[in-house]
């Protein structure tokens, strides 16, 4: 299992959480303790859905950064 924990903003400070498992194949995400993401898939490590979940933390990174 692999968790990663991101603390970003100066002014406003917020928290990003990252839950993956290659064994268990999922993935949580949680930003300011919300799940945003909460998937468990055959193939969640594909290339394609790698690919997607990656543009989409960074999409929710720079959300959170610009507020």
């Amino acid at each position: 299992m692999t968790k990663a924990k991101f603390e970003i903003g100066e002014n406003e400070k917020h928290t990003i959480i990252v839950n993956a498992s290659v064994l268990l194949k999922y993935i949580k995400i949680e930003v300011d303790g919300e799940k945003v993401v909460n998937e468990a898939r055959e193939l969640i490590y594909s290339v394609a859905l790698t690919k997607k979940v990656l543009i989409f933390v960074l999409s929710v990174l720079v959300m959170v950064a610009a507020w």
